[in-house]
């Protein structure tokens, strides 16, 4: 089965309470993000028994001849936007607001995601009965600055998208059960020792 023909069941479960109606910040179930797969920092799970700090799903594949496996990992990397005014256009000097309406938009400070993908192709599912195979990946930091013109062409504003950078780490692993193959696949996030998150993923598993 091609991935692109479940991509859209899979992202709907991804986004899953990204953004709720009635769509709005100042709706009090948008104060706090409630989504499938969001994991934490370890020791700030297990300190404050909140979110999850691992995942894992299994699931039970039958096998032909020298069967090999796709895996492809969705997530979300956190973004903060933050909202900027300009106070000289000209030198291009700014300073932080909550919010700032450009040619009758309402641009807001708050956080985004990005969708990211780890992908690892023509593993051996045969090797992963006799031992588990893990890796590592990591989606680098990210700083994008926008300029916001209004219809005279003046610089109104900017907006600035910050992003963490990420490492997580993928253990996978099968077993026989009888005709059939399970198969488990466990991700977890890997961050400095701290009691605080640096950001966050949210995994989505294959498809």
């Amino acid at each position: 089965m091609k991935f692109d023909l479940v991509q859209k069941i899979a992202d709907a479960v991804l986004y899953e309470g990204y953004l709720l109606y009635p769509y709005r910040r100042s709706a009090a179930k948008n104060q706090v993000r409630w989504q499938f797969g969001v994991l934490v920092p370890r020791t700030y799970s297990e300190k404050n028994g909140s979110d999850p700090w691992s995942s894992q799903t299994e699931c039970l594949v039958e096998a032909g001849k020298a069967p090999v496996l796709r895996l492809k990992v969705r997530f979300l990397q956190q973004q903060a936007r933050s909202v900027e005014e300009a106070t000289d256009g000209q030198e291009l000097r700014f300073r932080p607001v909550d919010r700032l309406e450009v040619n009758g938009k309402h641009l807001l400070t708050w956080e985004e995601a990005t969708a990211r993908e780890v992908e690892q192709d023509e593993i051996a599912i045969d090797q992963l009965l006799s031992s588990e195979r893990e890796f590592t990946f990591d989606v680098a930091a990210g700083l994008d600055s926008e300029l916001l013109g209004d219809s005279e062409g003046q610089i109104r504003g900017r907006i600035i998208r910050k992003r963490s950078a990420i490492r997580g780490m993928i253990r996978l692993s099968a077993e026989s059960a009888g005709r059939l193959i399970k198969f488990r696949l466990a991700t977890a996030p890997l961050f400095r020792s701290s009691t605080r998150p640096r950001g966050h993923a949210m995994l989505r598993l294959p498809a």
